[in-house]
């Protein structure tokens, strides 16, 4: 992990629902937001005018980055593409799947009888040890990084392996982020911050501070979507 010596806030954001989310599918990387997502991108970005961060970073993937764009125009912030943002690549033999059909539930079995072997793929997917050393990259990056407030706008299931990743300093098993995975429920642009100490002399540099916060939300805007 980073020996950066700059405190550092990072305030993620998962971005707003989309056409995917809504139909509970395997998603392609230019799956766009849905109305209701683009209505969800509008009211984070003006949350996010009381965060004072410095730049907002983006997934790639157009979702995300339709949702970055919003808060750029609400902000006047920088906005740069980072890739090691991007959402966890299932097999392209799933994508428009349904996330419950009996190839994704083969799929899910097969995960589970192969959590620990690091090298093992079903197919062209990401495996944890993939998504690991990408948390890794990314946490690094962002440690490294000259500005000390920081919006990033990512995806749900990322995110908890990013958690995994910063709760076992870089030392995570395929079981913990399964079951971070499992547990752990976030919303369309719910609002994850965490901090980067490098003072810390006991370990973890990486400190959540608040988890999935969509109090910006109302009840016609917060419904919960599938992770990806």
């Amino acid at each position: 992990m980073s020996s950066a010596t700059t405190k550092k806030r990072i305030y993620f954001i998962r971005h707003g629902q989309s056409m995917g989310n809504l139909r509970q599918i395997f998603q392609n990387a230019d799956d766009p937001l849905s109305e209701a997502g683009t209505i969800q991108a509008k009211i984070v970005a003006r949350k996010a005018l009381s965060f004072n961060a410095d730049v907002i970073l983006t997934s790639p993937m157009v979702r995300a980055y339709q949702t970055a764009e919003t808060i750029r125009l609400m902000t006047n912030l920088p906005l740069e593409t980072l890739d090691t943002l991007h959402e966890y690549r299932a097999p392209s033999k799933l994508r428009n799947k349904s996330v419950t059909s009996p190839e994704s539930n083969e799929f899910y079995k097969e995960i589970l009888a192969h959590l620990h072997v690091p090298d093992w793929h079903y197919d062209d997917e990401e495996n944890y040890s993939d998504l690991y050393a990408r948390a890794i990259l990314l946490l690094d990056n962002l440690a490294e990084r000259e500005e000390e407030t920081i919006i990033a706008v990512t995806h749900g299931a990322f995110m908890r392996i990013l958690l995994a990743t910063m709760m076992t300093e870089g030392n995570a098993d395929a079981l913990t982020a399964i079951r971070l995975v499992r547990f752990l429920s976030q919303r369309n642009t719910g609002v994850t911050s965490c901090e980067y100490s490098p003072e810390s002399y006991v370990g973890n540099k990486w400190r959540l501070v608040a988890w999935n916060d969509y109090s910006h939300l109302d009840t016609s805007t917060s419904e919960q979507t599938p992770f990806m």
